[in-house]
């Protein structure tokens, strides 16, 4: 059994070429997602979405004056798909296990055919248990589910479960009348509950779209704000009343932002609570349901390391984001030494090791 100093909670995969080619039940094979060679580059080509150059999502250790949006597929880090190459990536950054996520994945999750979605997420879930199975001490995988259809979602939690997935990842934005603090998700919660899965929220991975390139700089500033109002909605609907041991992961939109969130939850809930005859069970603020029942993943976010005793700092975990175009590699640890410098020691161990160990089952 390995010994740990880092995990990342939120890295990636970029998923090989034939992933869903080879695992697509035949009903769905001449539609299945694959990637084609273009004039400038190879793509992801899926139905019902514009084609995806791969290089926005494996751009890892270029400078921003190297960074393009375009490539062929030979020319990207082969870590993304391959567990041996992942391995030396890992080494070669000072990453001891890492926690990993879709890329093209998490795009997809906007599409309108339900059959056909419901179809991807599978291949992909059944892909991603084979390649975290390969190095089960290193790596853990996140599985895809969407709620539209509960009865779906249930059943391919429970799949994953028995595969040897980690967590379930739900859309962080979805349609009219399915929203999260609705009890059209319970089902989804109480399954989560059930088998122990964290239940994660990563931004660009919504039913809705939710970075808008039309307002590029506004969007990238803001885009905590939809988790923000998620967590609040379930802290206010109940849901963690009715599932107290469900545990969410709000990932890949820093962390600092939550000390202000949960203090003004506080303020206005003590505030008018009576007025509004609105009251938490236990006689509890927001901010403690909160904290026992959220964790948020960050890549760089100074601040947060500075506010770890308002947040909690067993709540908070550090991500490399690899092979994406914001991941510190191959510098994480002299980005973990620039932000902890100031630190207690303690802290660091739990935001870059300890919580993600026991959030994730790395023992």
């Amino acid at each position: 059994m390995p010994e740990y100093h880092v995990i990342s909670a939120d890295s990636h995969v970029l998923e090989p070429q034939d992933l869903w080619l080879t695992h697509m039940p035949s009903a769905f094979k001449s539609r299945a997602p694959r990637v084609e060679p273009g004039d400038d580059a190879d793509y992801y080509i899926v139905e019902g979405l514009t084609p995806t150059s791969m290089m926005a999502m494996s751009n890892a250790g270029q400078s921003s004056k190297e960074l393009r949006k375009s490539s062929r597929y030979d020319e990207v880090l082969r870590g993304g798909w391959d567990p041996e190459a992942r391995l030396v990536d890992m080494r070669r950054d000072g990453v001891d296990a890492e926690v990993v996520y879709p890329s093209l994945g998490m795009r997809m999750q906007q599409l309108e055919d339900l059959p056909f979605l419901h179809a991807c997420n599978e291949a992909y879930n059944d892909w991603a248990a084979d390649f975290a199975g390969a190095k089960p001490d290193r790596i853990k995988a996140i599985g895809l589910i969407v709620a539209d259809d509960i009865e779906w979602a249930v059943k391919e939690t429970h799949r994953v479960a028995d595969k040897g997935l980690a967590g379930i990842m739900t859309p962080a934005t979805t349609l009219p009348g399915k929203e999260h603090y609705t009890r059209h998700h319970d089902p989804l919660w109480a399954a989560a509950e059930e088998r122990g899965l964290p239940v994660s929220l990563h931004i660009i991975a919504g039913r809705r779209v939710e970075f808008q390139t039309d307002r590029y700089w506004a969007s990238y500033a803001t885009l905590p704000h939809i988790i923000a109002e998620t967590i609040t909605e379930l802290i206010f609907s109940g849901v963690f009343e009715r599932y107290p041991k469900l545990r969410v992961v709000s990932a890949e939109v820093d962390a600092s932002w939550m000390a202000n969130v949960m203090e003004r939850l506080d303020h206005f809930y003590g505030r008018y609570r009576h007025s509004r005859n609105e009251h938490l069970a236990g006689d509890l603020m927001p901010s403690d349901v909160f904290k026992e029942h959220v964790y948020a993943t960050f890549i760089r976010d100074r601040a947060v390391v500075k506010l770890l005793d308002l947040i909690g700092s067993d709540r908070v975990m550090w991500s490399s984001d690899y092979p994406h175009s914001d991941s510190t590699w191959p510098n994480s640890q002299a980005v973990l030494d620039n932000h902890f410098k100031d630190a207690p020691a303690a802290h660091r161990r739990k935001v870059t090791c300890e919580n993600a160990a026991k959030l994730y089952g790395f023992v």
